[in-house]
């Protein structure tokens, strides 16, 4: 469903590489096809928590910084690293956006990962 999304294109992440870093603009999310990410945040103690895992299980969960679309200014206040060798589908936010407002059914899947 995700690679028909105009703008969709195959990428590929190697262990340890940075997918969305935190403080930066989210143009693209991701969807999983092989692999998986967590995501990692910076306390203002300095330590480091990893916050969630991501793998490729063929679900919405398996989408990569969808979350941070619904935030006011779409900006990552997290980073999102490879945790093994990652196949990806790089999708446009807005592609997405767009895909979702047209399909209730995939809406209200996004809104459940935000709870």
């Amino acid at each position: 469903m995700f690679r028909q999304l105009s703008g969709a294109e195959l990428c590929h992440f190697r262990k340890g590489e940075i997918i969305i870093k935190a403080g930066e603009a989210v143009e693209y999310i991701y969807y999983l096809m092989k692999g998986s990410v967590y995501r990692k945040i910076i306390a203002r103690n300095g330590g480091e928590t990893i916050v969630t895992v991501k793998k490729a299980d063929g679900s919405l969960e398996a989408l990569v910084g969808v979350v941070v679309l619904y935030r006011k200014e779409r900006l990552s206040n997290s980073d999102f690293i490879a945790k093994t060798d990652c196949t990806c589908y790089k999708i446009p936010a807005e592609s997405y956006l767009a895909m979702a407002n047209q399909n209730p059914e995939i809406l209200l899947a996004t809104i459940d990962l935000l709870m």
